[in-house]
Order: structure tokens, then sequence, then C-alpha cells
């Protein structure tokens, strides 16, 4: 330990003498382990953390299927899949929905839970307060004195009851009005319980009986097996049997309803997964890449700083001979000199958690919706211990091959030569240019990287979206089924009334309804099937539209007619649909006059009177679907989205809108306002947030690199002084000591370009699910992003270069 004592203390004193390098590598250090830390902290919140109940790893999500895309689950499949299989504990459906809180003041929207009554068992949720739902409760009517049962969450409990105490059962019992029903208080979740499989906490959670309401779906729970009306089925495992085995025995339980039911549309299929795959499957590749990407950068600096350490153990030669001629073993004088790599990484390692910390804020602010448990993210001890294991490693990455190479054998010589300045021997020249080349293959690998993104989010940026997005004003509502039943003439009132006094604002071009617009990411479908086309299972997006849907969202109509005021309820049901749709399904015939046979949106078979230009509904990346558009008057729905072209600044309308709105209801709250073009940046969230950070990371890398390419050419020069000064001596021309120096960086910047290829092709592959517009091997952004390397590269050299230009003979003669 005295030894130990010792180094570090020679080790402090060393680097406090020399404080330009000391505080170069700290730097560099610091922002590599700053970053790891942010995005390890990241991971472990996000992909490595269990979910938050008992015996997390026997929790599944269960969905219906088809090849390519998952669905939610029909209740009648539910019910099945309890009596049909052996691999369940218990089963239970779920989704999430919005419900108007009324009562004292204004009605306000409150975001809910449906779910059954295994749901908080199954999860092994007990509640702080009072009960969770009866398995009676799953049948309206069902439970004590057939009252309606609601439990609340813990903050809804303490923002609405904010007299009662931590253990006050006083609430209990209490009625609270969702959607002008009465619900009965019958329990509180304990506070922190979570449920991280949707995407926004649950206010309170009420039973699937609500969806057996009279005024709902004709008094009895959803029994179509085409109709998904759960998000999705959470499943406890029993003991000992595995995802895989749950998975076979689902799926062959699927074929055989499948042909039972051969008209229960095309998600016959079935996907089980865990919980926790289920929850952040989608987004690890993505934070996996970008921890590849920030783990490439600590290397680069790494790199930089065993350059430093190598330059810094070279101009200690002399000492170092001092001490093994003294009897200093070799081992001895390597732990001197690790020691000092690890006094470094440790400051490094202390800062690089500070910037954590702030890096940790960033990603929170910038992360797309689309990343789950992002405020769980912190930089707590497991990322401490992660910040105390990475600065050991980088103390070791960084020192172990100065501390070789600047103790081997023969460096008593050094002691005739060190007041010669020379550069240490040709292996620590070479070791210095490997190490560039390794920088300047990861910098490239990471350039083409960030080159290919900026390149596909230019492209997205200018995809034409199929509709005017400017000025524009989308405004959300949902009448409570109490008083505007379902399917009602009373909801058609309401919308067309509510359309008539908005198309009557000052500054307002136009206005209609629709259940989603584009890129607002509700999306629908149905199956469909043409009159007289063979029987075939297809499938189209579907679209319920108000009058004036196309002309106010600018939809161009290549055939047929729009919607009028006469196609209600009382006339013959008809549809539009797109030019994909005509594509797909109707093989080039006339499409005007055909007639379609829907799965959902009306049991009416329905003309087609007219075709409209393709949108990019999903995304700006991709392709437009077949769409079927149903006028929202011949299929009322309770929850539309009310939008108006403005000539004005949109938001500045919304205060009047609400006003309208009241003026007609004062018991239907707005759901949500954004304008259109809000719905496009919000599209392009997770594309801007991998390019962001991979981009940053990418510059990152250029500079180290640069300043590592630029700072080896430098020592290079100076230890070479003697040998340019005796050149030119004997005549030679500037020209040719500069090409002397450019050559050997240039050398060295084109193998590492050449194996930086090669690892972008590995790369590239992962990148493709975020390209558009351009390929994973695109060959000018390969060709391009090098040359951009090269050139900046040559630059770092030519100062040196030029600098061994200017040595002077006389100088260097006298040195000698």
């Amino acid at each position: 330990m005295t030894a130990v004592w010792q180094d570090l203390r020679y080790a402090a004193r060393g680097l406090r003498r020399a404080p330009g390098f000391t505080l170069v590598a700290v730097a560099v250090l610091a922002l590599g382990i700053g970053a790891n830390v942010s995005l390890f902290s990241v991971l472990h919140a996000v992909l490595l953390n269990p979910l938050p109940y008992s015996e997390p790893e026997r929790l599944v999500v269960v969905q219906q299927a088809k090849p390519g895309e998952l669905g939610g689950v029909a209740y009648p499949n539910l019910l099945d899949w309890r009596s049909g299989s052996t691999s369940f504990e218990r089963l239970a459906v779920y989704t999430s929905t919005r419900f108007t809180l009324s009562g004292d003041g204004e009605a306000t929207r409150v975001t809910g839970v449906i779910a059954s009554s295994d749901l908080f068992p199954l999860l092994g949720t007990s509640p702080l307060l009072g009960r969770t739902f009866l398995p009676e409760e799953d049948r309206p009517g069902g439970g004590p004195e057939g009252a309606r049962p609601v439990v609340l969450s813990h903050a809804f409990w303490r923002k609405h009851f904010p007299g009662a105490g931590a253990g006050d059962s006083g609430v209990l019992g209490r009625v609270v009005r969702l959607d002008d029903l009465s619900f009965t208080i019958v329990g509180v979740l304990p506070e922190g319980f979570s449920f991280p499989l949707l995407h926004e906490p649950a206010d309170l959670w009420v039973s699937v009986a609500v969806d057996a309401e009279p005024s709902v779906y004709g008094g009895t729970i959803p029994s179509s097996r085409g109709y998904m009306r759960y998000d999705a089925a959470l499943g406890r495992l029993k003991r000992g049997v595995s995802v895989e085995t749950a998975r076979q025995e689902l799926s062959a339980l699927a074929k055989e309803l499948e042909t039972a039911h051969p008209d229960s549309g095309t998600f016959t299929g079935v996907e089980v997964v865990s919980g926790l795959e289920r929850l952040v499957g989608p987004v690890r590749p993505v934070l996996l890449l970008l921890f590849g990407a920030v783990a490439c950068v600590l290397l680069i600096g790494c790199v930089n700083v065993a350059n430093l350490l190598l330059a810094r153990a070279t101009v200690r030669r002399r000492e170092v001979a001092v001490r093994l001629a003294l009897g200093a073993s070799r081992a001895r004088v390597v732990q001197w000199m690790l020691t000092e790599s690890l006094v470094l990484s440790s400051l490094g390692g202390a800062l690089g958690l500070l910037l954590a910390v702030w890096g940790v804020d960033v990603i929170q602010a910038f992360a797309p919706a689309e990343v789950p448990r992002l405020d769980e993210v912190r930089v707590d001890a497991v990322a401490l211990g992660f910040a105390v294991l990475l600065s050991l490693l980088t103390a070791l990455a960084c020192g172990l091959v100065p501390a070789l190479s600047g103790t081997e054998p023969g460096l008593r010589e050094a002691l005739k030569d060190a007041a010669r300045g020379t550069t240490g021997g040709r292996s620590a020249m070479r070791l210095r240019g490997a190490l560039v080349v390794a920088q300047t293959a990861l910098a490239l690998v990471l350039l083409v990287g960030a080159a290919l993104l900026v390149n596909s989010l230019v492209r997205l940026t200018h995809v034409d979206p199929g509709f005017e997005t400017r000025g524009v004003l989308a405004v959300s509502l949902d009448l409570p089924v109490s008083r505007y039943p379902m399917r009602s003439a009373s909801v058609t009132g309401f919308y067309a009334r509510l359309v008539d006094r908005l198309r009557g604002m000052p500054g307002v071009l136009s206005v209609s309804t629709a259940e989603g617009l584009p890129l607002s990411g509700m999306n629908n479908g149905t199956s469909v099937q043409v009159e007289g086309a063979p029987v075939r299972k297809d499938e189209a997006r579907l679209r319920f539209v108000g009058l004036d849907y196309f002309r106010t969202l600018g939809i161009g109509r290549v055939a047929g007619r729009d919607f009028a005021v006469g196609d209600d309820r009382t006339s013959p049901s008809v549809v539009m649909v797109n030019e994909a749709f005509v594509r797909r399904y109707l093989d080039g015939q006339a499409p005007l006059g055909r007639r379609l046979k829907l799965g959902w949106g009306g049991e009416a078979p329905k003309e087609i009177v007219g075709v409209v230009r393709d949108v990019r509904h999903q995304g700006l990346g991709a392709p437009p679907e077949p769409e079927v558009y149903v006028p929202h008057a011949q299929f009322p729905l309770n929850a539309l989205t009310v939008f108006l072209r403005t000539s004005s600044e949109p938001l500045s309308l919304l205060a009047t809108v609400r006003a309208e709105v009241r003026a007609l209801d004062a018991g239907v709250p707005l759901a949500g306002a954004r304008t259109v073009e809000g719905f496009i940046e919000e599209a392009l969230v997770p594309q801007r947030f991998v390019t962001l950070l991979l981009g940053a990371f990418a510059a990152v890398a250029l500079v180290l690199t640069l300043l590592g390419l630029g700072g080896v050419m430098a020592y290079t020069v100076a230890q070479r002084t003697h040998e340019f000064g005796v050149r030119a001596a004997l005549g030679a021309q500037a020209s040719d000591v500069l090409w002397l120096v450019l050559r050997q960086g240039i050398r060295r910047t084109c193998v590492g370009v050449a194996l930086g290829l090669v690892g972008s092709l590995v790369l590239t592959q992962v990148l493709e699910r975020w390209l558009y517009g351009i390929t994973a091997t695109d060959p000018w952004t390969f060709v391009g992003v090098s040359l951009l390397l090269t050139f900046c590269a040559l630059l770092a050299c030519y100062l040196p270069a030029r600098r061994a230009t200017r040595v002077s003979p006389l100088v260097a003669l006298r040195a000698e």
C-alpha cells in the first residue's frame, strides 16, 4: 500500500506540472465516460429493469396477429383462451381510454383503463384502500347493489380528495361521474403503482362491464371476433411453463377457432411475448445502436489519451531508464505509469458523472414519446458502479500499452540517446500510427451512419404527405354515451350543429370532422370484399369522415364525386376509396359504381362514388395503403376530431372553439387540440432523435480523430527536428519536407478509411430500418464521407508539416 500511495502522490505531482496535458486528457475522458454513463442509465432503466411486479418473468402479453402485424384482442377470444388453455394461472384484458369527469366545476378529461377483474390479482397488486374488482363485476350490475365499480390511482385520489389522510377510507363508497354515468369508488391503488404497458399513467380503472352499457354496444360486451376491442391480454404463466410453450398452445387453439369461425377477420393468429419484451422490444435496437455509437466515441477518446501517454512516455525515457538502472523492476515502473493513467481516468470519471446527469436530462427532453419508462431514468448507484468500472477499464485501455512500450527491454540505451531528441524507436512510432488508424476507422463508421440518417431525414421533410398541412387546427371531442348513445341521431346532430357554428367564426375557411387525421396516430382497419370478385381476406384502412373533409385538408379527387348532404342514414350506403385501393383490389377496372362489403362500418354493401389521391396516413416514410372512406353521417361515432382550416394562426382560435363547444354542451370538454403541422413535427421526432444523437457522436468522433492525428504529427515533427534540419542542410526543398510529413499522415488516413468502410457496411445494415429514400450502401454517401474525412485529415496534418518546412539547419545542427 505504501508503494501505491507513493505512486499516487508522484502521479498527482507530475500531472500538476503538465496542466495542458492533464486538462486535455481529463476533458476527453470525461466526455466519453459521461456520454456512456448517460446512455447506460437509459438502457438500465428501460431495457434491463424488470417489470415492477412479483415474479415479472412469468408475465406475458397475448395479442391476435396476422403475418407482419399485431392486433388487439376480441373479448370472445379471451374467453376461449381461458377455457381452452392450460398454460396460464390467469388471463385479463385491458385497454386505455378517456372519460369525461363531471361534477363540481367544469367537466375535464381523465385517462382511464378498462380492465377485467383478473388484472390486479394477476399483477399481485393489493390496493392501499378498499379492494379491486370482483369477478362478478365483469358483468353489468354484478357487483354489490349493482353499482359500477371504479378504482382510483393514488395521484388522482390525492388530487381530487385533498383532505384525505394516508389511511382515510372515507373516499370508499363515494360516487364519481364518468361520461355522465355514476361509478362507486371501491378502492385506491398504492403510491408508486404503475402499469408501464400503457403509454401514459392512468387516473382510474373501471371493469369491462362498462362496455356492456345499453348505450354502448346494445347491452353486451362486443361479441364480434373481428372487433379487437382491447389493446391486449396480460397473462401470468404457471410455474415451469415457458413463453414458447404458451405460444404453441394458443397458436393451436387459434387454428381451431379460425376453422370454427371463418368470418372472424384476418387477425386469426396469436402472438405471445414476455411482458418486458412487449414493452421495450420496439425501442431496443435504437438504444443499442446509440450505445454502440457512444462506446465508439469513448474508444476514440481512449486512443487519443493513449497517444498522449505514449508521447509522454517517450519524453520521459531518460527518467524511466534511470529508474531501471538503479534497480527498479519493470513491473514496478509499469505500476507507476498505470497509476498516472488511473488518476487521469478517475478525474475523467468524476467529471463524466456530472456530465451524465446533464446528459440524461437532454435525452429525456428530446426522446420520442414511444420510449417507455423514461421517467424512471436516473444516474443512480448502478450508474455510479458502471462509471467506476468504466474508469478502471479506461485506465487500462489508455495506460497499459504506453506503460509496456515505455519500459521495453533495452531502454537503458535511452541514457545515450535522450539528449539527441530520439523518437523512442520505430516500434513506438508504428504503435502511434496504428492508434491513429483505429481512430480514423471508428470515426468513419460513425460519420457514414450520421450522413445516411441526415440524408434520410432531409428526404422525409420534403415528402408530399398528400394533403395541405398549414393553417389547420384540430380539436378532439368524445361525446358521453349516456346522453349521446352510439350510432344515434343525437351524435350526428351535435356535430352538425357544431360544424355550422364554427363555419361562421371569423378567420375560418372550412370545417370538417374525422375519426382520425393523417399522421395523428389514430388508425382503424376492416376486412373488405368487392362484390363480384373472388372471396379473399382483403383488408383496407377505414376512415370515418364528415362533409368537406377532402376540401378542408386539400386532398385531391381523381374520379367521381365527394360526399354530399344527402349521404345520411336514410340514403344508400356509399364510400370513397383512394388510388392504392383501386390499384390493389380492382385490377385496373373502373371503380365507380362497384360495391363493397366491409367487416366494420355498417353491414349494408356500399357503393364507391369517388376516388381520391393517396395520403400518407401511417407515416411520412410509409407507403400509402388501401383506404376506404365512410361518411360520418351514415355511421356516427362519438369520438371525432373537428378540424378547421383558417386564414390566421390556428391556435389563436382555440378559445373561441372551446366557447362554441361549451355553448352547445357544457359537459363536453375538449379532449385535445393541436395543429396539423404539429402532427408532421411529431411524426419526425423519432427520426430526428436518432439523427441528432448519432450526428453529435460522429461530430465529436471527428474532432477527436483530427486532434489525435494532428497531435501525433506535431509530436513526430518535434522529435524529428534534427532530421529535417539535416535534410535542409543537404539541399532538400521545403516542398520535399512538406510532402515527407504529409505522406505519412495521408498513408495512415487512407488505411483507416479503408478499414472504416468495411465497418460501415456492417453498421448500415443495422441502420436500414431508419432510412427513407436512400439505400444503406449508398455509394455517394460512402465516397463523400471518405473524401471529407481525408480532406479534414489532410488539413490536420498540414500545420505540423508546414512547421517542419521552417526548421533552420543551423538551429538543428547547433542542437546536435
